[in-house]
C-alpha cells in the first residue's frame, strides 16, 4: 500500500467552501480512481490549510492518479487554494 500526502494552503475565508466542494465534487472523483483505498484529511489551525493523505493499492495507481484525476480535482479547487499543493508519495 502507498500513501500520497498532499499539503495545501487555503485562500482566506475559503475553508467551508473548500470542504463543501471537496466532499461534493473531488471525493467522488477520487473514489473512481483505480487502486484508491481511502483518505484522511486534517484542517490546519485557523483553517489556513489542509493536509490530506490518500491511500493507494500500488505506486502505479498513485502515479496514474497524478496524471488523471488529480489534475481534474486541482482545477476544481483552484479558486480556493494558493499555490500548487505539495505532494509526497510514501510507501
Amino acid at each position: 500500500m502507498f500513501a500520497r500526502n498532499m499539503t495545501l494552503k487555503l485562500q482566506p475565508n475559503r475553508l467551508m467552501r473548500f470542504i463543501e466542494t471537496y466532499n461534493a465534487t473531488a471525493l467522488p472523483i477520487l473514489k473512481k480512481q483505480k487502486g484508491f483505498r481511502g483518505e484522511v484529511a486534517i484542517v490546519l489551525p485557523l483553517g489556513q490549510g489542509v493536509v490530506a493523505t490518500s491511500y493507494w493499492h500500488s505506486r502505479e495507481d498513485a502515479d496514474a492518479y497524478e496524471n488523471s484525476g488529480y489534475k481534474e480535482i486541482l482545477a476544481i479547487l483552484a479558486g480556493m487554494i494558493e499555490d500548487r499543493p505539495g505532494i509526497v508519495i510514501l510507501k
